[in-house]
């Protein structure tokens, strides 16, 4: 449709066939939250490096956005059997659950409280929030990607994407949902190639 060319993708990913003609169109195409094989994790049993791989994903395959739908998920959404409950993120994992018992944990939780009044016990005494390992890995990521950026203005794009392919061969719909993880998921391979990236500069 040519109206519908600013679109985003859910759980299944981002269709890289149609992608050329949503960017020809001005539009974009966004993957949210995450979806092991295709994409990072973002629940507490991903590894560390699911939430860096997403910003190497973005470069390689020329997508602006990745759409995570909660950072302070502290009191539960109006569906399932938490609704609108005040979470205790310290003390139970389990931070979203829906009517269809769909759960994940740590999904919509990047950022801890410093303060929480429902929770006494749990209370840090601190009016101000924490960031979590998970978003610190989102930080790493995205300084990868302006790294690839600026060696990619010395080598040219090519060249870039034949140095990450040795971390990331393959990602979104060009692993099947019954494939395993196609990028490496060890934090030294990504330091490796960030090193090979600055060397470039």
């Amino acid at each position: 449709m040519a109206d519908a060319i600013d679109i985003w993708a859910a759980y299944d990913g981002v269709d890289l066939n149609v992608l050329p003609e949503i960017k020809k169109n001005g539009g974009d195409h966004w993957f949210y939250n995450g979806n092991r094989p295709r994409y990072g994790s973002i629940i507490l049993e991903g590894t560390a490096v699911d939430f860096r791989v997403n910003s190497w994903i973005l470069y390689k395959y020329g997508i602006n956005t990745w759409f995570i739908w909660h950072s302070t998920h502290w009191q539960h959404n109006g569906q399932g059997p938490k609704k609108h409950l005040q979470q205790n993120i310290f003390e139970n994992p389990l931070t979203f659950i829906n009517d269809n018992m769909e759960y994940g944990n740590g999904d919509g939780i990047l950022f801890y409280p410093g303060h929480m009044p429902f929770y006494p016990e749990e209370d840090r005494g601190l009016n101000e929030i924490f960031p979590s390992i998970r978003l610190k890995n989102i930080r790493r990521g995205q300084q990868d990607a302006d790294i690839m950026w600026m060696a990619e203005q010395k080598v040219g794009r090519d060249k870039v994407i034949s140095i990450i392919n040795k971390v990331v061969p393959k990602a979104l719909n060009e692993v099947s949902m019954k494939d395993s993880v196609q990028w490496s998921q060890h934090g030294d391979d990504y330091d490796r190639v960030r090193d090979e990236l600055l060397k470039l500069l």
